[in-house]
């Protein structure tokens, strides 16, 4: 398949059956997820799966309130066999920025790298 055919075909899904996912499925996801790109190939990102219903729901109820969790479109959301996290490890790409070979860039300084909030302040990662 072309990747082009991939975009075009490329969908947003908010309404998730609770039937299980396949670990081979959801294995085959992750080793994709870590051959993202990353500054100066530091791969400074980890993964968390929840797979587990009591682990799932556990996170739903700690990073959302019961008026969200009670409107229509989350219960869909929340319905969801698996839910991943995508962390990142700031440390992992200030290191990498620190050798040699990378010490000459503007990112070798910790203060370059700041996190956009949505505002016109930079706030730091």
């Amino acid at each position: 398949m072309e990747f082009q055919d991939v975009v075009r075909r490329r969908r947003m899904v908010r309404d998730f059956s609770d039937e299980p996912v396949a670990r081979p499925l959801v294995e085959q996801l992750m080793v994709n997820a870590t051959r993202i790109p990353s500054a100066g190939y530091s791969q400074g990102f980890a993964f968390v799966v929840l797979t587990d219903p009591a682990q799932r729901r556990l996170f739903w109820e700690t990073t959302s309130g019961p008026e969200w969790r009670g409107e229509s479109e989350s219960v869909a959301l929340t319905r969801a066999p698996v839910v991943i996290l995508p962390l990142a490890h700031k440390q992992s790409y200030l290191d990498r920025y620190a050798l040699p070979d990378k010490v000459h860039t503007p990112l070798s300084r910790e203060e370059s790298w700041p996190c956009r909030t949505g505002t016109s302040t930079p706030a730091s990662v």
